[in-house]
């Protein structure tokens, strides 16, 4: 088994191949990818070994109008894949401290939802308060954690290994 700073290498090592990767919804491929797409390839999950997968494609319903993605918060898609990606991550990885953070954690980020727990972004942490996500202009990047980044971090995991 590897050790747990070999696999957060590992995560981490992962998730930096996909930079400059364009923004695709619900992409998961190198021709673009989103957020979960990153966070599955990174954690090298084949979706399919996942039950209700598809639950995971309607983070973001919504649609976009060339400027932006214009969101239903309403919609209740949304909060059960939310509420799917928060299990399936606690399901998979051990919860960190936000205050302890280490490159290759994963970190659950609200942007759209406002639910106590509930995220609907992922991240994975890079060190040096950094992160590497899939940004819906940039495409996959690495970004310095603003302070309203920091807010929006809702728990953040480490993995079992």
């Amino acid at each position: 088994m590897a050790s747990q700073t070999s696999r957060k290498s590992a995560i981490l090592d992962r998730a930096e191949r996909l930079l400059g990767t364009p923004y695709a919804h619900m992409g998961r491929s190198r021709r673009g990818i989103d957020c979960v797409g990153l966070l599955l390839y990174a954690l090298d999950i084949d979706e399919r070994e996942i039950p209700e997968a598809e639950k995971l494609r309607t983070i973001a319903p919504g649609y976009y109008d060339s400027t932006r993605w214009r969101y239903n918060r309403k919609d209740p898609s949304h909060r059960e894949a939310c509420v799917f990606l928060r299990d399936a991550l606690t399901k998979r990885l051990l919860y960190a401290n936000i205050r302890d953070l280490m490159p290759g954690d994963v970190l659950l980020m609200a942007w759209k939802i406002r639910e106590e727990g509930l995220g609907d972004h992922v991240a994975i942490y890079a060190g040096r308060n950094q992160i590497i996500h899939a940004d819906m202009h940039a495409g996959v990047v690495r970004d310095d954690i603003e302070d309203d980044m920091w807010r929006r971090i809702v728990a953040a995991y480490r993995s079992r290994e």
